[in-house]
């Protein structure tokens, strides 16, 4: 039985938990370390997708001006991400522009590229 504790204790300690706390404090303060280190993870993983977000939402913006052929001035940036993480469907906006945009660029440059390299295979 006591092995139980002594291989919980590392997962304790990288809690938050001090030494003492776990061998001689009272055991329902695991139970809310161990809801606080939940809570934590899942506010860091909000955290890291909105990141992302932003990250996508930029390159989506500037996705005009890095056309070769026809290059356009970046579109503008976003507003910043409200920090509602429970929001309803109905509020989140249906289709990106920006994503729009950047499909049909590539759409049409992996087009583009199918015809040169079929009028290229045909010539030979």
């Amino acid at each position: 039985m006591e092995r139980i504790f002594w291989d919980a204790y590392p997962a304790y300690l990288n809690m938050g938990m001090s030494a003492d706390e776990y061998w001689n404090g009272d055991a329902e303060a695991c139970v809310a370390y161990r809801k606080a280190y939940r809570e934590r993870l899942k506010f860091e993983d909000i955290m890291l997708w909105r990141q992302g977000m932003y990250v996508y939402h930029a390159l989506c913006r500037v996705a005009p001006a890095l056309n070769a052929i026809k290059p356009k001035e970046p579109l503008e940036y976003i507003k910043p991400f409200g920090f509602d993480f429970e929001k309803k469907e109905e509020e989140q906006p249906i289709e990106d522009k920006g994503f729009e945009y950047m499909k049909a660029w590539a759409d049409s440059f992996n087009q583009k590229r199918k015809n040169t390299n079929g009028s290229k295979r045909s010539s030979a």
